[in-house]
């Protein structure tokens, strides 16, 4: 799904800052009147605590930088003049410095670096897969694979595609992995899977504690 930072608003929401309440992405969606929604995230066994570093304005949901994952999402700029939102390429980018340009940051494994390579080792594991990708003109792309696959092959497959990616950030894979959309014309509800659960947990959903969702800016409506 391609969203235009100009027509819409990402927000990253989180259950420590809403009454410590995990939510499927529809309930998040549904309760904070999100247009849709998807994971922020990978997030720690006390189901709350993001893996990676996360802050939303003046909330930190996790205050420490894993050296390993070298992507970082960051929307909600404090200057008007950097782009609404970019995947951040600790690789190739001074992290340090543009953190604190932006409100929100969330950080996660690097599937497309900034140079558009693979940089996901092929494994053998097979399962959903929920990323989120800037195109070379600066869109977001929720993306959602709900059949089991291999990353790096999945990685593959986009970079294939004719959807001038730039970079992309995992967000959750399995079955916490999950899309939600609802639109005047269009609803998608999906829900992940992996390779050994495919057929037994299809109609299981999971509660999630931190989602990125998206509004209509005012001036869009």
């Amino acid at each position: 799904f391609k969203i235009d930072p100009n027509v819409y608003q990402l927000q990253l929401l989180c259950a420590s800052q809403c009454g410590h309440k995990k939510r499927t992405v529809k309930e998040w969606c549904e309760e904070f009147h999100l247009t849709g929604a998807i994971n922020a995230g990978m997030y720690k066994m006390d189901s709350m605590t993001s893996v990676g570093y996360m802050k939303n304005f003046t909330y930190l949901n996790n205050d420490h930088i894993v050296q390993d994952y070298m992507a970082v999402l960051a929307f909600n700029p404090v200057h008007d003049s950097l782009p609404p939102v970019q995947i951040i390429d600790r690789e190739f980018q001074d992290f340090d410095n543009l953190k604190e340009s932006y409100n929100s940051l969330m950080q996660s494994i690097r599937m497309v670096d900034n140079r558009g390579k693979n940089v996901w080792s092929r494994q053998p594991q097979k399962h959903t897969i929920a990323a989120l990708a800037i195109d070379k003109d600066g869109n977001v792309l929720f993306i959602f694979c709900e059949q089991p696959y291999g990353v790096h092959d999945f990685i593959n497959f986009l970079l294939e595609r004719p959807l001038a990616i730039h970079n992309v950030i995992y967000l959750e894979g399995g079955p916490p992995a999950q899309f939600y959309l609802k639109t005047n014309d269009l609803k998608i509800d999906r829900k992940g899977q992996d390779n050994y659960y495919f057929t037994s947990i299809r109609s299981t959903q999971y509660t999630i504690p931190n989602v990125i969702g998206i509004v209509k800016k005012p001036s869009s409506k």
